[in-house]
C-alpha cells in the first residue's frame, strides 16, 4: 500500500494500491486557484504494472462485474450485499467488480458493503460517488475532501483498489496464437456541471439544493457558500486530481501507442532477469486488449435520458473528453467493420454483442441502466438504487461486462 511520509508524499508498501492523504489534495488546490506549485504526488514505480497473470493450462480469464449505487446504508439494499456475499466461502477466481460510487453515505458502512463484495470477487476497485462526500462538517470530516481522504483510505486497507492497475491473463491474436493480453482497469474522477445538457435555464428547486450536505473548501468551492456543489471548479479539481493519479500510475510511456508502442515493465517486481523482462514483452505484444474506465457521474449528454429537472446535476461532458482522450492515447478505440465486428454494433444505440469492442465506461448516479455503443466504446450504467426505484422487485446481482 501507499502510505504517507513524514513529507506528506506517498511511499509503496508492495501491494501496489494508493491512499491518498490532506496534503496530496492541498497541492492541488493552488492549481485551481491559478497558483505556482512544484508540490507533486509522488509513488513507487512498483505500482504502475501489477503482472496479474492467470493459469493458461487452465484456460482461466479475467471476468469483469460492474454495479453502481448500492446505498448500503438502505436496510433492504444491505440486506441484498448481505444475501449477495455473505455465503461465498472465498472469492471465484479471475473476478473483477467496479462498483461505480453511491456505497453508503457512512465511512463504516461503505468499508462494510465492500469487505462483502471482497468475499465473492477476487478483485473489486470503487470510486466515491457524491453520497460519500456528505460530511457532519466536524471532527476528523470537517468537510468533503477529508472525508474523501478518510474512505480511501478505510477502502484500500482492506484490500480495495481506487487506483489504475494493470492485469494480464492468456489471450489469442488475430492469427489465432497464444499471446498474454494486458487489461487496463482506471477509474475516472469528476463531478457535475450546470452546463450537462446544454441551455441556461435556473437551477429547479430540486437542483439547487442538490447535495448541499457537501462542504467544500474555499480554494475549490463557493467562498460564500460552504455547502454549494454547484461550481464548476468542483469539476475541474477532481477531474483533475483524477488525471494525476492516472499520469502517476500509468505514465505515458507506458500506454500502448505512447514510446513507439512500448510497454514499461522494467519495474515489475515479478520480473527478475532480462530474458524474464523479454519473454513478458513477447508475450503481452504492444497492445492493450481492454480498457475499463469507470467513474460515478454520466459522461455524456445522449447517456441520460431521465427527467429534466436534474439535469444540472447529473454529469460532466469533460469527463466524457476525458475519458475519450485516455481511450485514443491507449488505442483502444473500435471502428466499423474492423476484425469481427459488426458495424451496425456502431450506431448510436443498444450495445452490439457481436461487436469486438476494446473499451467500456462503467457509471453510476442517475439509477437508468444503460447499455449503449457510442463513438466506437461501450457505455454501461447497472445501478441498484433506491427501493423505491426498484418497486417491488429485487436488485439485480452485478452484471458480466467483459468478456461480453
Amino acid at each position: 500500500m501507499l502510505t504517507t511520509n513524514n513529507d506528506g508524499n506517498m511511499s509503496n508498501d508492495g501491494d501496489g494500491k494508493a491512499s491518498l492523504t490532506r496534503g496530496d489534495v492541498g497541492a492541488l488546490f493552488a492549481t485551481t486557484k491559478g497558483e505556482e506549485t512544484t508540490t507533486t504526488i509522488q509513488t513507487t514505480t512498483t505500482a504502475n504494472v501489477e503482472r496479474l497473470l492467470m493459469e493458461e493450462d487452465g484456460e482461466i480469464r479475467w471476468r469483469i462485474f460492474a454495479t453502481s449505487d448500492v446505498h448500503a446504508d438502505m436496510r433492504e439494499n444491505k440486506e441484498w450485499v448481505v444475501r449477495t456475499c455473505q455465503k461465498c466461502n472465498h472469492p471465484e477466481p479471475g473476478t473483477i467488480l467496479i462498483v461505480a460510487g453511491d456505497v453508503a453515505t457512512d465511512v463504516n458502512k461503505v468499508v462494510e458493503a465492500l469487505k462483502m463484495f471482497k468475499m465473492r470477487y477476487q478483485e473489486v476497485f470503487y470510486c466515491v460517488g457524491n453520497h460519500e462526500l456528505w460530511s457532519p462538517g466536524q471532527g476528523e470530516m470537517g468537510d468533503s475532501i477529508d472525508k474523501f481522504v478518510a474512505i480511501i483510505d478505510a477502502a484500500t486497507s482492506v484490500g480495495v483498489r481506487c487506483t489504475p492497475t494493470v492485469f494480464t491473463h492468456p489471450g489469442k491474436n488475430e492469427l489465432g496464437m497464444k499471446q498474454t493480453q494486458r487489461i487496463l482497469v482506471v477509474p475516472m474522477l469528476s463531478w457535475y456541471t450546470e452546463t450537462f445538457k446544454g441551455g441556461n435555464r435556473p437551477f429547479t428547486q430540486m437542483e439547487v439544493h442538490f447535495d448541499g450536505a457537501c462542504i467544500w473548501p474555499p480554494a475549490i468551492g463557493d467562498p460564500k457558500d460552504k455547502r454549494n456543489s454547484h461550481p464548476v471548479t468542483l469539476d475541474e479539481f477532481w477531474r483533475r486530481l483524477g488525471k494525476r493519479s492516472i499520469d502517476s500510475f500509468l505514465p505515458k510511456k507506458f500506454r500502448s501507442n505512447s514510446n513507439n508502442g512500448s510497454i514499461n515493465i522494467s519495474t515489475n517486481t515479478n520480473i527478475n532477469t532480462e530474458d524474464d523482462e523479454e519473454k513478458f514483452r513477447r508475450d503481452c505484444g504492444n497492445e492493450v486488449a481492454f480498457l475499463v474506465t469507470y467513474g460515478h457521474f454520466v459522461p455524456l449528454p445522449d447517456l441520460y435520458n431521465g427527467t429534466p429537472f436534474i439535469e444540472k446535476v447529473v454529469g460532466s461532458e469533460g469527463l466524457g473528453e476525458d475519458i475519450l482522450a485516455l481511450r485514443d492515447e491507449c488505442d483502444c478505440k473500435s471502428t466499423p467493420g474492423s476484425g469481427r465486428s459488426s458495424p451496425a454494433g456502431f450506431k448510436k444505440g443498444r450495445f452490439d454483442y457481436n461487436s469486438t469492442l476494446k473499451h467500456v465506461h462503467v457509471f453510476g448516479h442517475s439509477h437508468l441502466n444503460v447499455d449503449q455503443e457510442i463513438e466506437g466504446s461501450r457505455w454501461y450504467q447497472r445501478a441498484v438504487g433506491y427501493p423505491t426505484d426498484r418497486g417491488p422487485m429485487p436488485p439485480e446481482l452485478p452484471r458480466q461486462i467483459y468478456p461480453a
